[in-house]
């Protein structure tokens, strides 16, 4: 790949990135790491779960990667104390819930090699990026790079967001050189972006392009540009659009091109 990596992800609306290593300076879309991984040797896969950020995307890889590999999947919650067992439990059936199929259960265990010991040598191992719990730090922490206990290698995934960018459809705009009572007909209603050159340079309401007639043009009756940022999240594109409580609203690169419209309609449509 050539070129800025957020640039090539926004183009081509990707949703993964597999990558050698995660990045600090990357999180636009989510990411998967392999660590040695020989798939050939592969007999089963399970994902390790603790109920954090990754942890829905590790059990729906870790599915993914065992049909196609004709592999048994499964999802398991490693917990180090007796009184943590309930914890795990929960854990386990919030994820079952959201990615069924898959087969669950919890197992005790005090390290990674406990757990690698549980899951079997031929089993690769899908978990979540470094974070808090004590089964990632044992793989991943300081002087404790235990992953290399497993014959296959394992997979790290690290979740994101949803961004903006993933459900935008083409461009709705008007020149600021249109007359307001043309614009007025051609897209009535809402909140309009007004765009020189492909870039925004404002907003304007059908309401405002109605009451102005067919004499003033576009730019007379626009006012500052309301926008969202290709990067977004979808989450905080849905609230803005509701505090506004307009249908659609224009979407812009960080030199404010406009690159598309995201709507309401969409929004609701993908249950956001």
């Amino acid at each position: 790949m050539e070129g800025d990596l957020t640039d090539f992800t926004v183009q081509n609306r990707a949703d993964l990135l597999v990558s050698k290593r995660f990045s600090a300076s990357f999180d636009v879309i989510p990411t998967v790491v392999p660590f040695d991984v020989n798939l050939e040797e592969v007999r089963s896969v399970s994902a390790l779960v603790a109920g954090g950020p990754h942890s829905e995307l590790a059990a729906r890889l870790a599915q993914w990667l065992a049909e196609s590999l004709d592999v048994p999947a499964k999802l398991e919650c490693a917990y180090e104390h007796d009184g943590d067992q309930v914890d795990a439990l929960n854990v386990v059936e919030r994820l079952v819930a959201r990615v069924p199929g898959v087969e669950a259960g919890i197992v005790q265990a005090g390290s990674a090699s406990e757990v690698i010991q549980h899951t079997g040598e031929k089993t690769l191992l899908v978990l979540g990026a470094p974070g808090g719990s004590f089964l990632q730090r044992q793989f991943f922490g300081k002087g404790a790079r235990l992953i290399a206990k497993s014959s296959i290698g394992a997979v790290a995934v690290r979740e994101a967001p949803r961004r903006v960018f993933h459900q935008m459809h083409e461009p709705e705009y008007v020149s600021p050189y249109m007359g307001a009572g043309d614009a007025a007909r051609l897209m009535p209603g809402g909140l309009l972006a007004v765009v020189e050159n492909g870039v925004l340079i404002g907003s304007v309401t059908g309401t405002a392009l109605t009451m102005a007639g067919d004499g003033p043009r576009v730019a007379d009756c626009m006012r500052e540009a309301v926008s969202l940022d290709r990067l977004d999240a979808i989450d905080d594109a849905a609230e803005m659009l509701r505090s506004l409580g307009v249908p659609s609203l224009p979407v812009v690169d960080q030199d404010m091109n406009l690159l598309g419209t995201i709507s309401a309609e969409t929004l609701d449509a993908s249950g956001v």
